[in-house]
């Protein structure tokens, strides 16, 4: 069956499609493997699902098939490693009171997010004066604790905006003031929640040289702002799509909390198997799709729709894991 199967899409000079004899097609394929790989295939397709039958099991994903055995023609045999559906018993749901609230796009929300895209499209310069807020610098850094440079304490040509705290507390406020070439030490400890453990808490201290200053404009925000964008003509139109972009997102996040809430009072009154790594990393892949097609009926762009809440595909996939 399976050189049957093979030689229907294999051209085999002086044959026809199919009429090709075992050895001929063998030396044509480079050996017996994908023979024997076609045979296996069916194999597995033809027996598996009948033993998962006899054994009344809720399969979940692809089976994992190591071959034990394949001597032809004295027989084949197969472990099937299978993912496991966990068994649910639910409990009384009777009683369960949940309420939806309200989803609005706030003014500071959507202006925040129009900041994002005039931020992304800002125009630089570099300068010789000292740094300032709104700044974007270039920086060698170096870490030490106990005069010991930390692992990976050393970065080469940091970039670093100045006024958007995404480094330590502390590390902003020491470059402001700074020009290109000069160079200061200090020293400021770690936030408690920071995610290194390591070093959640701890002083370390910093050697920092700056070596460029770049001034940053940002484009005003106007119609020719809108069109550079490419999906308006006008800023009042960005400004409209940009509130029903946050808003659907907003409606969303409630939706998602709504769910959830009505998930965890389930889960309080149900007991549960164990739930496999496959199902988790399935379902967020799946929770992802979900949305890309709900932004995309909204006749929105999901490249758009991502960059307008300054998140990625991986983002997301991570925050669905938890749900």
């Amino acid at each position: 069956e399976a050189l049957k199967g093979l030689g229907e899409h294999v051209e085999v000079p002086g044959f026809r499609k199919g009429a090709a004899p075992y050895d001929v097609l063998a030396r044509h394929l480079k050996g017996e493997a994908k023979i024997y790989e076609e045979a296996l295939q069916r194999i597995v397709g033809r027996t598996l699902e009948a033993e998962i039958r006899k054994r009344n099991v809720d399969v979940a994903g692809e089976p994992n098939i190591s071959v034990t055995k394949m001597v032809p023609p004295f027989g084949v045999s197969y472990k099937a490693v299978l993912t496991l559906l966990p068994s649910v018993t639910l409990g009384d749901v009777s009683n369960i009171k949940l309420e939806k609230k309200e989803a609005k796009a706030a003014d500071q929300e959507v202006e925040r997010v129009i900041n994002n895209l005039r931020e992304m499209r800002a125009k630089e310069a570099s300068v010789g004066r000292a740094a300032q807020g709104g700044d974007r610098v270039v920086l060698d850094i170096e870490v030490r604790r106990d005069g010991v440079v930390i692992e990976n304490g050393t970065s080469k040509d940091f970039p670093l905006i100045l006024g958007e705290g995404r480094f330590i507390p502390g590390f902003e406020e020491q470059i402001i003031g700074l020009k290109a070439g000069d160079t200061k030490e200090f020293e400021l400890t770690f936030p408690d929640e920071y995610y290194e453990k390591s070093l959640a808490g701890k002083p370390a201290a910093f050697s920092v040289l700056v070596k460029q200053v770049f001034e940053r404009t940002l484009p005003a925000l106007d119609d020719a702002f809108a069109k550079d964008l490419g999906h308006s003509q006008t800023a009042e139109d960005l400004k409209k799509q940009i509130r029903e972009s946050v808003q659907f997102e907003k409606e969303r996040e409630e939706e998602e909390r709504f769910e959830m809430a009505a998930m965890d009072e389930l889960v309080k009154r149900s007991t549960f198997g164990e739930i496999p790594e496959q199902l988790v990393t399935g379902e967020a892949q799946k929770m992802l799709a979900e949305l890309e097609q709900n932004v995309v009926r909204q006749g929105m762009k999901f490249d758009d729709y991502l960059a307008s809440i300054r998140k990625s595909k991986e983002d997301l996939t991570r925050e669905f894991r938890p749900q």
